[in-house]
């Protein structure tokens, strides 16, 4: 086989966005129904009062972080609301408190500090009762709100990615005639209403009107069970506390659209082009889409059939679901990267550890949202090395492909009835992984850049790439030898991309992991493609590299 490396015609970041715009916008002209979907991996570096490092120059004024005061005040408001489960530990708890107490503003790493040095089985707490503490002791600033500012952020692959989103609303409001507006979900945050202010200023500007939706786990109960006097009780059973006076504004919101019924949460959604899911929890997400029973909300469809669909990170693996040739499509829900390469690999509907220590790779069966039903959909991936996770669970249950979205990086889908295209935006790339057997995959890598086809269900490289063969001496080729520690810092995506830069069709690597070594061999065959795009750092396109391992004997 012959492994040819090839250039696209170089194109600057803010040219590769105008010609993925000029691309992909098109599709929803005139179309009666067509859905822009942008699926990020997490990471984005947004220029904020919290993230002063992604600025171009300092922000004045904004929150930066909660603040919390253990003082007199304070401390009978936590003694006077004790939750009861917690009785047994009151003594202790208040006991270290008080010892701390004083009238300074503490974040929340140098309260914990103090409170482990005071009392160190603190640590070993329920996790909900020290919610109960912070949120308790967290100070109320309503009129101190979280500062954004993204036409000053220093990483162009973020402001890319936002520029995309905010286009994508403007034309598919343009559809109907109307201002775009995006509904802002924070639910899959711990805390979804101190997200919100944060959320809501991502998105907003260029007449964009961008709405925090109050789509709480409590919010969602309230209205299924006609409980909306007893919000309150229903943040504390969803790990959330004090938060009436602490975010009163947010709080208010909530009330009134729990008053006003599901009917009008319904036709709200309705009305906006757009919603944005959130990084977070996936289980804490998919908790506003479903009850108990499994079953859809009245407004689950609603948010999915809206004009453009919008998340990062937790947000994005939510859109996992629905059905395909191969069945239900789960979301995936967990797991150590290392899981996967455990004797004893366990996939499991529910989050918890192996007897070697990791944690399992745990999946929800019958996914999330259901806007993504070619595959299973995984983020911050390369980053986090998940290759070998993914391929676990996609193995174990049986569906053929999965999806890794790298950080600050986006899967960008366009629906509609003449077809569907797709391209990824961004700092790096998609992952797709297909099973071959227990120890071995197919790896392809989609970098920033390239465009996509649906053929059986499946993205692939458009076939009709163009490409130029570079001219000039061949590449190096990699050194014979095995590069270690295959699974920490990105090292998979960066062994993948020296073989395609270097012509080499065959790599080996290693990974050390509880006592044991693990062989790794990538190698091409004649379904492997590489194409070299010269658009990024990591500018190859891969197509069906084959990636197996072992342990050493």
């Amino acid at each position: 086989m012959s492994y040819s490396v090839f250039r696209f015609c170089s194109l600057t970041p803010h040219a590769l966005l105008l010609s993925a715009s000029a691309l992909l916008m098109p599709l929803m002209s005139g179309q009666a129904w067509a859905q822009t979907q942008v699926f990020i991996g997490g990471g984005e570096k947004v220029c904020s009062s919290m993230a002063p490092e992604h600025c171009q120059q300092p922000l004045q004024g904004g929150k930066a972080h909660p603040l919390y005061r253990v003082d007199e005040s304070a401390l009978a408001r936590l003694d006077r609301q004790w939750p009861s489960q917690y009785q047994a530990h009151k003594h202790n708890v208040m006991k270290a408190l008080k010892a701390m107490a004083s009238d300074q503003a503490l974040t929340q790493e140098q309260l914990l500090t103090l409170w482990y040095e005071q009392a160190p089985q603190a640590q070993l707490l329920d996790s909900a009762l020290s919610y109960y503490v912070l949120d308790t002791l967290e100070l109320a600033e309503p009129s101190l709100k979280v500062h954004i500012d993204t036409d000053l952020n220093k990483d162009e692959a973020t402001s890319e990615l936002l520029a995309f989103m905010k286009s994508a609303m403007g034309v598919a409001a343009g559809q109907e005639a109307q201002p775009p507006r995006v509904l802002i979900l924070t639910n899959a945050s711990r805390d979804p209403y101190a997200a919100a202010d944060y959320y809501q200023q991502l998105l907003a500007g260029d007449g964009i009107d961008s709405q925090w939706l109050p789509l709480t786990p409590a919010l969602a109960k309230a209205l299924s069970q006609g409980q909306c006097d007893k919000l309150t009780q229903l943040r504390h059973q969803a790990l959330t506390f004090d938060r009436a006076r602490v975010y009163p504004e947010r709080v208010a919101q909530e009330q009134a659209m729990c008053a006003q019924g599901s009917e009008a949460l319904i036709k709200h959604i309705e009305a906006a082009s757009a919603v944005y899911f959130n990084d977070g929890d996936t289980a804490l997400a998919r908790a506003v889409l479903v009850d108990e029973q499994g079953e859809a909300y009245p407004w689950t469809q609603a948010l999915r059939s809206r004009p453009v669909i919008l998340a990062s990170g937790a947000g994005s693996a939510l859109q996992s679901g629905g059905r395909n040739s191969k069945g239900q499509v789960m979301m995936i829900t967990g797991g150590d990267a290392f899981a996967g390469l455990a004797e004893e690999v366990e996939v499991r509907t529910q989050a918890g550890s192996l007897p070697s220590g990791f944690a399992a790779i745990s999946y929800q069966p019958k996914g999330g949202l259901g806007s993504f039903n070619n595959g299973v959909l995984d983020t911050q991936f390369s980053e986090q090395n998940r290759s070998v996770r993914l391929h676990s669970l996609l193995y174990a249950t049986g569906q053929q492909v999965g999806y890794g979205i790298d950080a600050n990086t986006a899967l960008v889908v366009i629906k509609s009835e003449q077809g569907s295209v797709a391209t990824v935006l961004g700092e790096a790339g998609v992952v797709k992984i297909q099973p071959m057997d227990k120890h071995s995959f197919r790896y392809s890598y989609y970098p920033s850049g390239v465009r996509m086809t649906l053929d059986e269900q499946q993205w692939r490289l458009a076939a009709e790439t163009q490409a130029i063969e570079v001219k000039g001496p061949s590449a190096q080729a990699l050194p014979q030898m095995r590069f270690g520690d295959i699974l920490y810092d990105g090292k998979l995506r960066s062994l993948a991309q020296a073989m395609c830069l270097s012509n080499s069709n065959m790599a080996l690597a290693t990974q050390y992991t509880r006592g044991h070594y693990w062989d790794f061999s990538l190698r091409g065959d004649e379904h492997t493609r590489l194409l070299n795009t010269a658009i990024r750092d990591k500018a190859c396109a891969i197509e069906g590299l084959i990636i197996e391992f072992a342990p050493r004997n």
